[in-house]
């Protein structure tokens, strides 16, 4: 089992309040405890990406103007045996 702990800070900037409801909907169905497929950019490797899992038990959205919103969450990678 990996001892590494493994957090990102996700920002959806400035969206429709739809969406931002949406995401909310999903991670609430999550219950932070469910996890989901994320994929990670490698910053070092160009345009690649890796899909790693996720839950996400942290999460706050705030209005920025209009019909727009932004939330910002947390993700926790989680390793599997």
């Amino acid at each position: 089992i990996n001892a590494l702990q493994q957090e990102m800070s996700v920002s959806f900037s400035t969206r429709p309040k739809a969406e931002i409801d949406d995401l909310v909907a999903f991670f609430e169905s999550l219950g932070g405890v469910t996890k989901f497929r994320f994929d990670l950019a490698d910053s070092n490797a160009g345009s690649s990406t890796e899909t790693i899992k996720v839950i996400c038990d942290d999460w706050s959205q705030k209005w920025e103007y209009d019909n727009f919103y932004s939330l910002d969450a947390t993700f926790k990678r989680v390793y599997e045996a």
